[in-house]
């Protein structure tokens, strides 16, 4: 009788625990208000910025210190975030031709003197020369056209003698500097320091022959 009453009660029991399961199935939230919900946890929520955020939108194929006609590769990449100083272009028989500390008015100054040698060198250039250095540049002057016969075997040109000119690495102090120079002519080239007073005015109070090379040697 006992077994037939509990078996009874078993029954019972798994009647009701699948009736709530099936009524569990069938119970379900609303859909736009779970969905309202989550976006209103979004919005309350504080996000941080991300870090280095513009690297994040950076393109990994290109880098603007490399031509795009060289490929990225991982050993470029290497070199590339490496802080190693720049390197320079170096002439044996002259000087470094980094030009970083290169004034604009010091690059005029070499311009025009240029020109002057390039067309009437007799006349003293008194927009660009102290003068109270007037008799350094005749000196200049006599010593130029000296040694240009001495190294060419031809008098100096009155016009044109100069087919183009390069500047070097500038010696810069706190009274002068000093601009090298490369001349090249159709016989060599000639090696030259304009000295510039550095008080402002910036006008040549020297110019030097440190160099001449002929062509081939000759």
């Amino acid at each position: 009788m006992k077994t037939k009453i509990f078996s009874a009660l078993l029954v019972t029991l798994l009647f009701f625990s699948c009736s709530n399961t099936s009524t569990s199935k069938i119970i379900t939230s609303d859909g736009n208000n779970l969905r309202e919900t989550i976006q209103n946890k979004e919005s309350s929520i504080n996000w941080t910025k991300p870090l280095e955020e513009n690297r994040l939108s950076e393109s990994l194929e290109k880098n603007d210190n490399v031509t795009s006609s060289v490929k990225l590769t991982p050993e470029i990449m290497m070199v590339l975030k490496s802080d190693f100083p720049p390197v320079y272009p170096y002439l044996e028989d002259f000087e470094s031709l980094d030009t970083t500390d290169l004034l604009p008015i010091w690059r005029d100054i070499v311009r025009k003197l240029f020109e002057v040698l390039n067309t009437d060198i007799k006349t003293f250039p008194e927009n660009m020369i102290d003068k109270k250095y007037m008799f350094n540049y005749v000196f200049f002057v006599h010593d130029l056209q000296e040694q240009w016969k001495e190294n060419f075997n031809e008098e100096f040109k009155t016009e044109k003698a100069f087919s183009r000119y390069i500047i070097g690495k500038p010696f810069i102090s706190d009274d002068i500097v000093q601009l090298p120079v490369k001349l090249f002519t159709e016989k060599g080239s000639l090696n030259i320091m304009v000295i510039v007073k550095n008080d402002g005015r910036f006008l040549v109070n020297q110019i030097e022959i440190k160099r001449w090379d002929k062509n081939n040697g000759k």
